[in-house]
């Protein structure tokens, strides 16, 4: 178990502290402070290396499945931890490019606060191409929500955040994560773990879309308002019935 202080410490001069990357520097923002989110099990820095600005991603635990999940973006023992003043350990992190822009919930957010309902529509649309292309693929995201979206300079839609995914080589094995509690269905247990991970998460959010593109105020701003309700719990199941059925079935 590592904490972002660990992480900080080395980050703040890693000379000497990497395998492969030699010296990192890490981006700070206005006030000098260094750029980076931290979930419940990684925190994401935005560092500049070789010249290109890149996303460091690092673990306070190590979850199962990075290796197939991420490839050669996977960096096994790059990054040197202090675990005490006379020393520490070397931790694996992930390399990826990094996507300018911001997370779909706040992007939502603003153009429903600026009344831009046109880029609402194309914010419902894009999310929308996204959703019917990942619920008829053989993988799923596995925790997917507004906030692990990035809305691109340009509009597109980016997945972000691979850790609960499920890939076709993970069958008959048991989640390593269940993600997002308010962004899964509330039957979900560790067993359920396929494709249809994400059938729930982006039935949900569709239908905030579509009341997003229609400029509905009444649904607090689509996709934003859809977010903040699901935070407080879901009480309507009613359209995830099958899914249901189906991952009761199956724990028979």
């Amino acid at each position: 178990m590592f904490t972002l202080r660990q992480y900080l410490t080395t980050l703040a001069d890693t000379h000497g502290l990497t395998r492969t990357l030699g010296e990192i520097e890490v981006c700070r923002d206005g006030k000098g402070r260094i750029c980076y989110s931290a979930g419940n099990s990684a925190v994401v820095f935005r560092i500049r290396c070789e010249g290109r600005v890149r996303s460091l991603r690092c673990y306070m635990h190590h979850p199962r499945h990075l290796a197939e999940i991420y490839g050669e973006k996977l960096l096994p023992q790059e990054l040197f931890i202090y675990t005490s003043p006379a020393g520490g350990v070397w931790v694996d992190v992930v390399l990826s490019d990094w996507i300018e822009g911001v997370t779909l919930h706040e992007a939502v957010a603003a153009a429903a606060e600026a009344g831009d309902t046109a880029r609402l529509r194309r914010f419902a649309a894009a999310f929308d191409r996204m959703a019917a292309a990942l619920t008829a693929d053989d993988w799923a995201h596995g925790d997917l929500k507004p906030e692990n979206i990035v809305a691109d300079n340009w509009g597109r839609l980016h997945l972000i955040d691979f850790d609960a995914m499920f890939l076709p080589a993970f069958a008959g094995r048991h989640s390593p994560e269940l993600g997002t509690a308010a962004f899964q269905h509330p039957a979900r247990t560790v067993r359920d773990f396929d494709a249809s991970l994400d059938a729930y998460p982006t039935r949900r959010s569709a239908r905030c879309s579509r009341s997003s593109s229609a400029g509905d105020s009444r649904r607090s701003t689509g996709l934003h308002g859809c977010s903040v309700r699901l935070r407080s719990g879901c009480r309507d199941c009613r359209n995830c019935s099958h899914w249901r059925r189906k991952q009761r079935k199956r724990m028979k």
